[in-house]
């Protein structure tokens, strides 16, 4: 199973309209994994169970990143990043979870 360190400023909501910077340093096993030549999506699921994928940028060194302009409905969110490296092994990370709101 996939594992990925996510780079996140703490557990508070988003809030819609603003622009979260999603990045994460994936792990092959117990090891950094970098993914550099391969590719890196973004699924995010929103309340409704309605989801989106999106393609992230690859960074130097293998960490992944999409900066994804916070959108409505609020409520209880769901994203995993599901990667692949070059020589095509391929893992999707255990859902993290997010809440959406209006305001802070």
């Amino acid at each position: 199973m996939a594992c990925a360190t996510e780079y996140d400023t703490g557990v508070r909501p988003l809030i819609v309209g603003s622009i979260e910077p999603f990045q994460a340093q994936p792990y092959y096993g117990d090891l950094p994994w970098d993914i550099t030549g391969g590719s890196a999506l973004l699924h995010i699921k929103d309340p409704t169970g309605a989801v989106q994928t999106y393609t992230a940028t690859i960074l130097t060194g293998g960490s992944v990143r999409y900066p994804w302009t916070v959108a409505n409905p609020v409520g209880d969110w769901t994203r995993a990043w599901d990667l692949t490296d070059a020589q095509g092994r391929h893992q999707i990370t255990p859902p993290i979870f997010f809440t959406v709101a209006t305001s802070p």
